[in-house]
């Protein structure tokens, strides 16, 4: 059950707190953060897996004598016995400060979608996860940009924050997705679903599910058919809509003395209403008075999602949030596409040059599993280049050394071309342009990124190997 419950963790960030318990008087204490990208279960041993390298955890199975989860499942002990007594290590899934989470948005590893509300990168996060259950979109790998409930993330402040990132030099795609539900927003967009504003940088507008066509002043909420949307917790409570009432006498139109405080004559007719919806027995009273005294039986937009990502709400049908992974596959095409400043030097392996004169080196190979577990578990990795000068061909042998053994991960073989040199000239001269390593797996997902040869004396290394040092 412990183990089925850390898989869920996946993609969020856990808190690790490890005692070691010697004896009554003897104790150490350790502690990790990480956003946890895989978690592995081998014969022998459990390996949990960050975007760095550097994050990372192993346990041996053998010596687990007891698993423990909390009432809430958002926490997990697990008691590790071995001849130097026991080990207790609490995993806990938690949300990072504000300055951590920003730095996300910032400085992304991979392209990352930034949407309005507190909600509806969750909405997005959780589809995307069932669809790829369902054998769809099993290669989109994108990351979520995950605010807490303090940040108002209204359509004003994601367009200030798409435009100020437009300014900026990014490395990856970042896809602001607005609602439908207000027209400046969408008259921006005039006749257009996505919009690019430079510098990797791109904006959509949802698209209309076709069970929405025609009320397509749509949110998040809308994805869902009425039968989900309308689904009632086991205290009664569920969303609204501000069509379900008199938009003058704010009275639902079948449920007596149920009023909706918020709906007036401007709603959007299929505006969603989560709070303010207030159940109050008196007739014809002042709304002052329901607002004081009635009951508030609508349900928040985060409950709702929270009954879905837990299965609270059995079933939810998905299905429509297929067509805003698709224009975002699109997005990401067409940002492959425009990607003028990285060309191809040799297989796998990607130039981009950057405004400030520095350079980077991407070097892509697929490993097999067994391998990719050495390489990722430790920070010991030799790098030896070496000179097929028959073949025209410069070598990176990749080694991890384990336990002072050196075991063999890749060798990749990069093409010397004119470009190939000038790079490495470069790279002599400042370290700074680097090489970086992306290891995928067989399934073709990216589990490794690591950048390489990044001493003060990496250039020359390369520069003595290709028989240029004197150039």
């Amino acid at each position: 059950m412990a183990f089925k419950l850390i898989k869920k963790f996946e993609d969020n960030w856990i808190y690790i707190k490890m005692i070691s318990k010697k004896s009554i008087k003897s104790s150490n204490c350790a502690y990790f953060k990480f956003k946890l990208k895989d978690f592995i279960i081998l014969d022998d041993d459990i390996f949990f897996y960050g975007d760095e390298d550097e994050d990372r955890l192993y346990l041996n199975k053998s010596g687990i004598v007891q698993t423990e989860c909390s009432l809430e499942e958002d926490e997990i002990l697990i008691k590790i016995a071995s001849s130097n007594g026991i080990t207790e290590v609490f995993i806990k899934r938690y949300l990072p400060i504000l300055n951590v989470r920003l730095d996300e948005l910032n400085n992304p590893r991979k392209s990352i979608i930034i949407t309005e509300g507190q909600t509806d990168w969750r909405h997005l996060k959780y589809a995307l996860k069932k669809l790829k259950e369902n054998g769809m979109f099993e290669n989109l790998d994108i990351d979520f940009f995950e605010p807490d409930k303090k940040t108002e993330m209204g359509n004003d402040k994601l367009k200030k924050i798409r435009d100020y990132h437009a300014l900026l030099e990014n490395e990856y795609c970042k896809i602001f997705i607005f609602d439908r539900d207000v027209d400046e927003i969408n008259s921006e967009f005039e006749d257009a679903q996505v919009l690019y504003h430079g510098n990797n940088v791109y904006s959509m507008l949802l698209p209309v599910p076709e069970h929405r066509k025609d009320t397509p002043y749509i949110s998040i909420e809308h994805y869902y058919i009425d039968k989900d949307l309308f689904r009632e917790d086991s205290s009664g409570r569920r969303l609204y809509m501000a069509n379900e009432f008199d938009k003058n006498t704010k009275k639902h139109l079948l449920i007596p003395n149920l009023y909706a405080l918020k709906v007036n004559e401007n709603s959007n007719e299929i505006g969603i209403l989560d709070y303010k919806v207030m159940k109050y027995e008196k007739q014809e009273v002042d709304f002052s008075e329901v607002a004081k005294n009635g009951e508030n039986i609508a349900l928040s937009k985060s409950s709702f999602i929270n009954h879905v990502e837990n299965n609270l709400f059995k079933d939810v049908d998905i299905t429509s949030f297929s067509s805003v992974f698709a224009l975002i596959e699109e997005i990401l095409q067409d940002y492959t596409n425009n990607k003028a400043d990285e060309i191809e030097i040799s297989s796998g392996a990607y130039l981009k040059n950057y405004s400030k004169g520095l350079s980077v080196l991407s070097l892509f190979a697929e490993v097999p599993e067994e391998l990719l577990t050495l390489y990722k578990s430790t920070n010991l990795v030799a790098v030896s280049p070496v000179l097929l000068k028959e073949h025209n061909k410069l070598i990176l042998s990749i080694q991890a050394m384990i336990n002072g053994k050196s075991n063999d991960i890749i060798h990749f073989p990069i093409d010397i071309t004119p470009n190939l040199i000038d790079f490495i000239m470069k790279k002599s001269k400042n370290r700074f342009n680097r090489i970086e390593l992306y290891l995928l797996s067989p399934k073709r997902e990216l589990s490794s990124v690591r950048e390489i040869l990044k001493d003060d004396i990496s250039g020359t290394i390369l520069l003595r190997a290709l028989n240029l040092l004197n150039r």
